[in-house]
């Protein structure tokens, strides 16, 4: 960390609670690889609260789980746009389960 930084860390870290700004909070957060978690407790910051209320919508977002749907589940058009995709050539006549032996 630059000394005009460092310098900037120290006075903060000699403040009250009370005595924070949004500002001080945002510093602090930014560079919360230079201050124990103590010492944020001690200024009465709750470093997983501030994280998760300056998260962008993006990280809120759950992670994205996978939807693919079993063939056993598919309708027959599923199964033919399936059988379309990895370019196989469908009777008409083929039943579901013909189908899905084919897209094994």
């Amino acid at each position: 960390m630059d000394t005009g930084s460092q310098m900037i860390l120290d006075l903060i870290l000699k403040k009250t609670p009370g005595t924070l700004t949004e500002e001080d909070k945002i510093f602090l957060l930014a560079r919360r690889s230079y201050v124990t978690r103590q010492q944020l407790e001690l200024l009465g910051i709750d470093l997983d609260q501030e994280l998760e209320k300056r998260a962008t919508p993006e990280e809120k977002q759950p992670a994205e789980t996978s939807t693919v749907k079993p063939f056993s589940k598919m309708t027959k058009p599923e199964l033919l746009a399936e059988a379309a995709k990895l370019g196989i050539a469908v009777p008409d006549e083929a039943t579901n389960d013909q189908i899905r032996e084919l897209l094994k």
